[in-house]
């Protein structure tokens, strides 16, 4: 199972961010928004070096000191799937419905 978190930030306007885990995650154990700085303690998966989400958490990554190790991935609708497999988070677009909770 993987659970979306509440840590969503603005790509565009209408375009959104969303981190998912995997259900056995620590952070799939928290309720509410959990802050973007906390994130930064785990691999993530996103899109490839030209994505343009890729390109905006790089920018976001460049306020901190510390930064997660980025996995990056051409196919993003396999995110889900990695998530699953490797204790980390997923970056991908805001598309609720695209990402239930599945087993």
């Amino acid at each position: 199972m993987r659970k979306i978190l509440l840590a969503i930030f603005f790509l565009t306007q209408g375009e959104n961010i969303s981190f998912i885990v995997a259900n056995s995650h620590p952070l799939a154990e928290r309720n509410g928004i959990i802050p973007f700085e906390e994130l930064l303690n785990y691999p993530m998966i996103v899109g490839g070096n030209t994505c343009l989400y890729y390109l905006r958490l790089s920018k976001q990554y460049s306020h901190y000191t510390e930064t997660p190790f980025l996995y990056t991935v051409s196919q993003i609708s396999a995110i889900p799937g990695f998530v699953q497999q490797i204790p980390s988070v997923g970056a991908v677009l805001d598309f609720p419905r695209r990402y239930p909770q599945i087993s």
